[in-house]
């Protein structure tokens, strides 16, 4: 405690860090940005809602924070314009329960927020599968993108699935 996101060299030994100043802070994903000028860090509450991706410098200066959904979890990407997407939970009632399913979500560089994908136009819930009460039926937790076709990849842990996500249409 705290939290902090790292660079190792071949070695092992500390290159970069950057502290999250509060020990109820955490972070799960820490990426170079696209132009590979600063550190992407995805800032969580131990217990709770995400505080957003902060755009750290690689002097340890705090540059931005991009808002994203309360939920946002697990990983993002950030493409080659600036725009970082990631996981947002969706939740949806389905015979009397709330059942927690995913999108992917998109937070362009001037602002906004569009959703790209949702687990629930491509896999139903299975009431017999189940879902973890806190990361849903599907899990989704990784995600990458293809600038030559315009793509996602979406990893879902509990459906053990890899899906192909046309950007312009979900």
């Amino acid at each position: 405690s705290p939290s902090a996101a790292v660079i190792l060299d071949g070695d092992g030994d500390y290159v970069w860090w950057y502290l999250l100043e509060d020990s109820e802070l955490t972070t799960n994903r820490a990426a170079i940005s696209a132009d590979g000028r600063s550190i992407l860090v995805r800032v969580n509450h131990r217990d709770g809602p995400s505080y957003g991706i902060r755009r750290v410098a690689l002097d340890g200066r705090l540059l931005e924070t991009i808002e994203t959904c309360a939920e946002a979890h697990h990983d993002f990407v950030e493409l080659p314009d600036g725009t970082l997407a990631t996981f947002c939970h969706d939740t949806r009632e389905v015979d009397g329960d709330s059942i927690v399913g995913d999108r992917l979500v998109e937070y362009p560089p001037d602002g906004g927020e569009n959703d790209v994908w949702f687990v629930w136009d491509h896999w139903d819930f299975d009431p017999d599968q189940g879902q973890d009460p806190h990361w849903g039926y599907a899990h989704a937790n990784a995600v990458d993108y293809q600038p030559d076709g315009d793509t996602y990849t979406v990893s879902t842990r509990k459906l053990d699935s890899i899906f192909l996500v046309q950007r312009d249409s979900g």
